[in-house]
């Protein structure tokens, strides 16, 4: 097979690093799908609770996450990822002992923490092994490896329920096992760092950076977008539609599949485009995505399908046409020396929309529904033309990283 045609990263370390980072996921789609009942077993609290030690849990990560920057740059994007899922692999073990509120939270915040920083590593991976060219492959390869891994992950999880019964003990055996391969192929694969010497340069502080400001605000955004449909989307087709209930599963399964067979060739060929364009265009699938969903509660059961059915395959669409190449323009917009600190600053943009994005998302859905997907959809279509009126300022900072490389 030709990988290059597919999308692969030419360099003979994807191979490796991409299974490193599937088996990174797969171990945890085993445990999460039944992380919160098992967290309320173990400790005998509310789901409601455990929902609360969790937003405290991940709150308090954003400032770990915010002094890893530097970090990142010293010590290299793959002596990062390896530490990280090293930890998270005692902070999976350590839950099989844990039996207070505060004990969990602690682990919570090492787990949230480690899985941000090691995010910041996969892309600083991906910037020095891809450089401008094929910056963008490494990043589809992380992002379809995550995905395959999760699905993969989930289905394996009910196979391991029914062996295991109602303990949920050999879910995080799984998961922490997972972890400890995935560290151990990293430190396999030679010749990858992602780390820049020498000195940061002084240059103007992060947040004065208005372009990357915006940059980080419409990935949180996007990032909202995104739990619109994973966590709102489900309540509202169980709660307020008559349809079937493994539709949603349906719905996740296309999604990942999709994910999984065409974000490395969907990258390779939106190589030659503008980033902003291509962002532009994907929010305009989003919107029309959610568009799709305000009238589904009056439709009968085939359109209802058929429907949703087309709403995720558009939102799909969408998602693998922003997420990546937002991402990308991320790395493109950090100067020499800077690199660690501008995904740090970004990963805590995307810290706090996920804190957010629940308890908004689900208090919109439950005043109004037709007020959620039409504010989702509005969101998106100013999104995407914000990034088409920030083109022409953004032109100057990308033609420059890729001179430079």
């Amino acid at each position: 097979m030709n990988r290059a045609g597919f999308g692969f990263p030419s360099d003979r370390r994807a191979i490796p690093i991409g299974l490193a980072a599937f088996i990174n996921a797969l171990g945890t789609g085993v445990f999460y799908p039944f992380a919160v009942v098992f967290f309320s077993r173990q400790l005998h609290i509310s789901l409601g609770r455990v929902g609360v030690g969790l937003g405290i849990g991940a709150a308090i990560a954003l400032v770990a996450v915010a002094g890893a920057g530097r970090l990142v740059n010293l010590v290299g994007g793959r002596n990062i990822v390896v530490i990280t899922v090293f930890v998270r692999c005692l902070a999976r073990l350590s839950l099989i002992f844990v039996d207070s509120f505060g004990l969990f939270v602690c682990t919570v915040v090492a787990d949230v923490a480690c899985m941000r920083i090691g995010q910041m590593g996969e892309q600083a991976i991906a910037v020095g092994l891809g450089g401008a060219e094929q910056r963008g492959s490494w990043l589809a390869l992380s992002r379809t490896a995550f995905n395959a891994g999760m699905g993969c992950g989930a289905l394996l999880s009910g196979i391991a329920v029914a062996l295991s019964g109602d303990s949920g003990v050999p879910l995080l055996l799984i998961n922490a096992a997972g972890f400890a391969l995935a560290g151990v192929l990293y430190l396999r694969v030679r010749g990858i760092s992602g780390s820049e010497t020498g000195r940061p340069p002084a240059g103007i502080p992060i947040l004065a950076d208005r372009l990357f400001v915006w940059i980080c605000v419409i990935n949180a955004v996007q990032w909202l977008l995104l739990m619109g449909v994973e966590l709102a989307l489900p309540a509202y087709l169980q709660g307020s539609t008559h349809a079937p209930l493994w539709t949603t599963s349906v719905l996740f399964a296309i999604n990942t599949a999709m994910i999984t067979l065409l974000q490395l060739p969907v990258s390779r060929r939106l190589r030659s485009f503008s980033r902003p364009d291509v962002i532009a265009v994907g929010c305009l699938l989003l919107a029309v995505s959610f568009a799709l969903l305000i009238p589904i509660r009056h439709l009968g059961d085939g359109p209802l399908l058929a429907v949703l059915i087309l709403m995720i395959v558009v939102f799909t669409a969408g998602e693998m046409l922003c997420f990546v190449e937002l991402t990308a323009m991320v790395t493109q917009l950090a100067p020499e020396g800077k690199l660690g600190s501008y995904l740090a600053t970004n990963q805590v943009a995307l810290g706090i929309s996920n804190v957010v994005a629940p308890m908004l998302l689900l208090a919109v859905l439950e005043f109004d529904h037709t007020l959620l997907w039409g504010a989702l959809c509005g969101v998106s279509l100013v999104t995407g033309a914000l990034m088409l009126r920030m083109r022409r300022a953004l032109r100057p900072r990308l033609v420059v990283e890729l001179a430079r490389t």
